[in-house]
């Protein structure tokens, strides 16, 4: 999909990607399944870069898309991260191979040691691919169907109107239909003041869209754009946040990419180690060899 919309000439100011989550993207509407590890070696590509650095907005919906927080278990009544067969049992009590997303226990091991890295953190690696863009994800289980998950961007656009004006879009805004997410007979006002917002998020022109990210997954009583959901999280643009040792390792990361021998890669990668200011460039870099 990236490479045919590339090789149009065509751009991205928003990107979306839902589905079931594991540490991989996957369930019945989709073709196959999709990682982060897919995503990190596109966007290492020089002539997919200028694709990747359009996106502006990047959302990933789906249970623990940027990393995974305290995880509270069902027996005993303590609160810690789930390990990977723990996750499976969990994930399997939703039939999801009836839902279209075949995954094994050893698949799914590998899956979730990557989500829950502390070392090379995950969220961290779709700031580093999308380098351009705001992240906008979950830490823990995502709102599903029967919590109309289809609403969480535009609750998130009614977040930011109300945090740029002050004032929350009219109720009218959502529509009142299970299929559909935006009221299309709205008068000219608000569809003024939505598309202002919509624009404001994907050309990521100021901080508060991640404040109303994080906002609607708590909302306020008083209004109805949210969820009752605060297992949820966004990051900043990363060369906005100016985070050289994250920048420097993506170039790194990318440099390793392109060399054809395990000595050239040996010769880069110790260069760059010696150079490092941080232990995080180095485990970072380790954690990619190690998968290379």
């Amino acid at each position: 999909m990236i490479r045919n919309v590339q090789s149009k000439g065509e751009r991205c100011d928003g990107f979306v990607i839902s589905g079931h989550h594991t540490g991989s993207f996957g369930g019945r509407r989709a073709g196959g399944k999709v990682s982060i590890s897919d995503i990190e070696e596109l966007s290492c590509k020089k002539e997919l870069m200028p694709w990747f650095a359009g996106v502006r907005a990047l959302w990933l919906q789906g249970c623990r898309t940027i990393g995974a927080g305290n995880v509270t278990t069902c027996a005993p009544p303590t609160t810690q991260l789930q390990s990977a067969d723990e996750e499976y049992d969990r994930l399997a009590a939703h039939d999801l191979n009836a839902d279209g997303f075949n995954i094994s226990i050893p698949d799914m091991n590998a899956d979730y040691t990557a989500v829950t890295s502390s070392k090379n953190p995950y969220g961290g690696r779709w700031v580093r691919a999308f380098p351009h863009a705001n992240v906008y994800g979950w830490t823990g289980t995502a709102p599903g169907d029967k919590a109309q998950s289809q609403l969480s961007i535009p609750h998130h656009i009614a977040n930011y109107i109300e945090m740029k004006t002050g004032e929350w879009p009219e109720q009218s805004f959502i529509a009142n239909d299970e299929k559909a997410v935006i009221n299309l007979n709205l008068d000219t006002t608000n569809v003024k003041k939505y598309s202002s917002a919509l624009e404001a998020v994907l050309c990521n022109t100021d901080g508060k869209a991640c404040k109303a990210w994080n906002a609607h997954g708590n909302h306020k009583a008083s209004s109805k754009y949210g969820f009752s959901n605060p297992d949820l999280n966004s990051f900043e643009a990363l060369v906005k946040s100016k985070n050289k040792e994250l920048l420097k390792a993506k170039e790194i990361e990318c440099g390793l990419r392109e060399l054809n021998t395990d000595e050239e890669r040996l010769k880069m990668l110790e260069k760059a180690c010696r150079k490092a200011k941080r232990e995080q460039r180095i485990f970072i870099l380790f954690d990619f060899v190690f998968k290379s």
